[in-house]
């Protein structure tokens, strides 16, 4: 604890895990679709790719991620995650795995109800 006045603060260099390196970064990365509901002139997902990734081979990744990278967060990208069939059960299993689970989102998609539900599965940010 570092004393700043009357008050007392965490150091700095003691909240941060910095240098990040391949076995301790925060974030772990998974583009879980290559669909999406627009199509923007320099997006590096325009090819035709194979839609969106089945729920067993996202397991595998963000356990592989959890497990080699000791990341506490998935974000979840795309082309246009949202619109993944199976995005409440994704979210759970990362909320089930004690990681926080973030979603990368044009937000064309998003109604109060997909928050709602979205919120109520586990994710924390958008």
């Amino acid at each position: 604890m570092e004393i700043i006045g009357t008050k007392q603060y965490p150091v700095k260099k003691n909240l941060y895990r910095l240098p990040w390196t391949m076995n301790d970064n925060p974030h772990g990365w998974v583009e879980i679709t290559d669909v999406c509901n627009i199509h923007c002139n320099g997006c590096y997902r325009r090819m035709k790719g194979d839609g969106h990734k089945p729920f067993e081979q996202l397991k595998e990744e963000i356990l592989f991620l959890k497990k080699w990278t000791n990341c506490d967060s998935i974000i979840l990208a795309g082309g246009e995650a949202i619109l993944h069939p199976q995005i409440l059960e994704i979210i759970g299993f990362i909320k089930k795995n004690r990681m926080k689970s973030l979603i990368h989102t044009n937000g064309l998609a998003l109604t109060e109800q997909l928050i709602k539900h979205l919120n109520n599965a586990g994710l924390k940010g958008l």
